[in-house]
């Protein structure tokens, strides 16, 4: 009943905030996680549609309480419920970043260029932590510029520079 609620819940702020940026964390293989309740996470996580998971896979650490609970979860299937987490993730993120193609945002440059060929490569920020990376020779460091979407990965969004915020 509380997915459902949350669900819900999600919906609504959506409404209200299409470009909302929902993040979550999991652990993948806890002590007595059965084949079921994992399908009913993986499931939840896809219908939540999250705009990045971070996903570990749990190993057991010596002195801690979990790591003398019960049926522990042997490594291959930890690992391969982290891995099937890590892939819906990309997924999620890619289909998250794919909205923003062919609009603009405001982006918050912060990091220095890098170079690839030819071309400076600037990376900044949105207000809902989308990673943005531009081609431009100008000095974007500290800046806040409209960005034109282009091209969506599962890590960041492409663009070009529109113009300088005038905020």
């Amino acid at each position: 009943a509380s997915s459902e609620n949350n669900l819900e819940r999600i919906r609504r702020w959506r409404e209200i905030c299409p470009d909302l940026a929902i993040r979550s964390t999991f652990i993948a293989g806890f002590p007595g996680e059965t084949d079921a309740e994992f399908e009913q996470t993986r499931c939840l996580i896809e219908r939540m549609a999250f705009s990045r998971l971070h996903v570990f896979r749990y190993s057991p650490r010596p002195g801690t309480p979990a790591a003398a609970m019960p049926d522990q979860i042997s490594a291959p299937i930890a690992q391969a419920r982290s891995e099937a987490l890590i892939a819906l993730g990309h997924r999620l993120a890619l289909a998250y970043h794919r909205e923003f193609v062919g609009g603009e945002i405001e982006v918050l440059f912060e990091h220095s260029p890098h170079r690839e060929g030819t071309s400076l490569i600037w990376e900044g920020l949105t207000d809902n932590y989308v990673r943005v990376t531009v081609a431009s020779t100008a000095d974007l460091a500290n800046t806040l510029a409209r960005v034109r979407c282009t091209r969506a990965s599962k890590e960041s969004v492409e663009g070009v520079l529109v113009a300088p915020s005038s905020d």
